[in-house]
């Protein structure tokens, strides 16, 4: 992985000397030292599971997939700055894990133990703590009517406004700009079509 890493950094243009790429360095290798062996049986990585919701397509790319004790797991890895008890109630109320139990149970049945959550903070101190997420039973209920509803919604929208430049905008700082960074069309919703040549602009290599 340090490879990788190194050479990741090098395409962007960091060299192995910059500090950022110096504690992502130390953080993986604080997660190797640490991370536990669990005697578990890997079943799939980066798996893409399908079902159908009424008439809509449902896919979910699950990052790890085992089993143990008789039952069937879902892993998702999250970095953070600063890992908090709150992320356990704010990723058991998130619609990504709300989609992954509600793709889990047709394939795996009562054996479906449900979602499990690594976090990894990429600060000193280094902490990589594992959670299973509670249940949401009344969330899971909600969300294939309201998947349906949301893809209805965007085909209605291409619909009546067959110009992209008139869709409507989210102007909501969450999605415009989120936790990984900026939307990519944050600069097309801000100024419109004047800010073309900047978001098409080729970045020059490193």
């Amino acid at each position: 992985p340090e490879e990788a890493i190194l050479e990741s950094a090098r395409r962007r243009g960091y060299s192995a000397a910059d500090s950022d790429v110096r504690t992502v360095l130390a953080a993986v290798r604080a997660y190797q030292d640490s991370a536990v062996r669990e005697n578990v049986q890997v079943l799939a990585v980066e798996h893409e599971f399908r079902i159908m919701l009424g008439p809509e397509l449902f896919t979910a790319r699950i990052d790890l997939v085992t089993a143990a004790r008789g039952r069937v797991y879902f892993y998702d890895w999250k970095s953070t700055w600063k890992v908090e008890t709150k992320h356990q109630t704010i990723f058991t109320m998130s619609g990504q894990f709300a989609g992954q139990r509600v793709i889990g149970r047709p394939y795996y049945g009562d054996k479906f133990g449900g979602i499990v959550i690594g976090m990894a903070q990429r600060v000193p101190p280094f902490r990589f703590p594992t959670f299973s997420l509670e249940p949401a039973p009344n969330l899971d209920a909600q969300f294939p009517e309201r998947y349906v509803e949301v893809n209805a919604a965007i085909e209605r929208t291409a619909a009546e406004h067959p110009d992209p430049w008139s869709w409507p905008k989210a102007m909501n700082e969450h999605t415009c700009f989120t936790r990984y960074g900026p939307c990519p069309a944050l600069a097309l919703c801000q100024w419109g079509k004047g800010a073309l040549a900047q978001v098409q602009a080729p970045q020059a290599a490193p």
